[in-house]
């Protein structure tokens, strides 16, 4: 990018209460995750979990 352009339109950042409802929709429908760690240098991990959500 140079100094004279504009940087990309970004959409504005979603509401805690939109990322808590997307969370629990996902987890209430889905049956697997991968959470993902990492640690310097040693790059990521992703580590595929299933689960059964009980509300």
């Amino acid at each position: 990018m140079c100094a004279n352009e504009e940087p990309a339109s970004i959409s504005a950042p979603r509401s805690l209460a939109m990322r808590r409802a997307h969370a629990r929709d996902r987890l209430e429908t889905g049956f697997q995750m991968w959470p993902a760690t990492g640690s310097d240098g040693h790059g990521a991990h992703l580590i595929p979990v299933a689960y059964a959500w009980d509300d």
